[in-house]
Parts: C-alpha cells; structure tokens; sequence
C-alpha cells in the first residue's frame, strides 16, 4: 500500500450548499483514498495564498464559486493539482465538470486514480491600464448592468438573477461597439456581450452551454437589440440561449472589444468603478480597446475517475 499523499483543505463553512460534508467526513473519506488532508482555516480570500503548500502538494477546496475562484487565483503559476468539491449554490465550475451528478463521497472515491486536467483562465486588460485575472467570464451590457443591481452576497438565485435580468431587458438600454473574435471582425449594436470560460456565469445563467475550460477557446454570445424576455428567458432556463436568432455565437482566443462608456463584468466584479467611469468620460482614453486573451492550461485540476462526466 502507497503512503498516503498529504493535500490542503481550503474549505468554506459559510457558502451555500445545505446538507454538506463537514472536514471530519471529508477526513475519513479522503483517508480511504490514501490521502491525507490538513485543513488550514482562512477567514478571507486574501488568507488562501499564505496557507498553500509549497511542494506542489495538492489542494482540495470546498465552497462555491467564490472560494474556488479565489483559490484558482491563488495557484496560478505554481504546480499544486486542485481538486474541487462543490458546496455553493451555483457552483458554475464544478457544473462544468459535471461535479453535480454525483455525490461528494463517489467524487473523492472517484479520486483514488484521478483524471488530470489542465483548465484554460482568462485575462482581461482595460484601456485605462487596470488588468485581471477571470475563471467564469467577462461581459457588457445586459448581464454586466445586472451584476451591478444583482446582490450575489445576498445568495445566487436562479429565479432572483432571471428576474433582475428581466428588469435589465425592459429599461431597453443599447450599446454599439467594434467585436474582435481571432482574425473575424465586425460592428456590433448590442444588448449583451460575453466572453466565456464556463458554460455559465452568475446564478447560473447558461449563456454558452458549449463553453469549455479546457479548449483554449472562448465561448462568445453577442445577443442584439430585438432580444425579448419572452423568449430570453425560457431559452435560458433551457440552456438555448446562444440558440436564439437574436444571438450571434462565437469561439476564440483572442477578443478584442472597443470600449464605449459601458460596465463590464470581471467573473462578479464590476469595471471600471464610477468614479474612474466618470473621469473618463470627460477625458476618454485614446485607444479603447479591451483585449481579452486566453491563458491556455493555466491550472492543473484532478477530476474523479468517472469519464462520462468529463468526457
């Protein structure tokens, strides 16, 4: 019998999931794995980098999207594989492991001889010299306003986040920029604008269901100005949403976006903020374009050894 493999816990007691496994349960789960956990309490995602191990042990992480972001942001550039356990309330990385079939002991039997992934982020740079770092996606208009009236603190509702999408829809406001997707180029009068690593974003909100992490590519919607809550909507719930006449869909590497006085989403947080967006609109950048590019293969993951799900 091996040596059990030593791995961090990073594990979130406030996310959203009900019903749960507390460390102690994933303690003697991960034991008949022959994997041994150390779990390192943090209070905040500015803890996470500081309790990381330093000899590329791996990193098992339970909470939702928030804590698995933070934790993604905290292993880039070093060599620690992450496995992650759902336990938020949309968990939009995990879904795109098809992590929500199964429950959490056959996921961590399932790791006994992991499947090892390497998964795409992106990069985002703004005109006006801010940069970072997304997992889930970036975007403009529609959703971007809503994220900046949709309250996640306040716990990610799929029915709370379509009804605020609702009202974002009928104040029927539009935008025109320039779209750059790889080498095809085009003007667009747009209402919505995303740029996607994961099939969805926010309360879960399918956008692109064949956005993947792993490809090296973008899923790109850009819905224009005769979309209709009428038909967005079911679409949506029906994970069509790129299907609708009024959305144009894409896939690249790199997208290059005018930037023309509107808010954008960073996975859920908002750019730029309103007292930079001010300033510029008495003084725009000369060059406005947004560049988002793909950072290929920048995370190693372990998934359970359970390929139909991550076929």
């Amino acid at each position: 019998m091996r040596d059990p493999i030593p791995a961090t816990l990073i594990y979130n007691a406030d996310a959203g999931s009900s019903g749960r496994l507390r460390p102690p349960d994933l303690f003697k789960l991960f034991r008949q794995v022959q994997v041994q956990l150390d779990h390192r309490k943090t209070e905040r995602a500015e803890d996470i980098p500081g309790v990381l191990p330093e000899n590329g042990d791996p990193v098992v992480v339970m909470g939702g999207d928030g804590t698995v972001r933070a934790v993604i942001q905290a292993l880039r550039g070093r060599p620690n594989p992450l496995v992650i356990l759902p336990g938020g309330s949309a968990n939009n990385i995990a879904r795109s492991f098809g992590l929500m079939k199964r429950p959490i002991p056959e996921i961590i039997q399932g790791l006994g001889d992991p499947v090892r992934r390497a998964i795409d982020l992106g990069r985002i740079r703004f005109p006006w010299g801010e940069s970072a770092i997304f997992v889930e996606g970036v975007g403009f208009g529609l959703f971007a306003d809503m994220m900046a009236t949709y309250d996640p603190t306040q716990g990610k509702s799929l029915s709370r986040g379509l009804q605020t999408l609702v009202d974002e829809i009928g104040k029927q406001a539009d935008y025109r920029t320039r779209i750059r997707v790889d080498e095809e180029e085009f003007e667009a009068h747009f209402r919505l604008v995303e740029v996607l690593n994961t099939p969805a974003v926010g309360p879960r909100l399918a956008f692109q269901p064949e956005a993947r992490m792993t490809n090296g590519k973008f899923g790109v919607v850009v819905a224009d100005d005769t979309i209709k809550p009428g038909t967005a909507i079911p679409a949506l719930i029906a994970r069509k949403f790129a299907q609708l006449d009024s959305v144009r869909t894409l896939f690249g590497q790199e997208i290059d976006v005018e930037w023309t006085d509107f808010a954008v989403h960073v996975d859920e947080t908002i750019y730029p903020n309103q007292q930079l967006r001010a300033e510029m609109r008495q003084a725009p950048p000369k060059d406005r374009t947004i560049q988002i590019r793909v950072l290929h293969e920048a995370i190693n993951l372990w998934l359970p050894n359970l390929s139909e799900d991550h076929a």
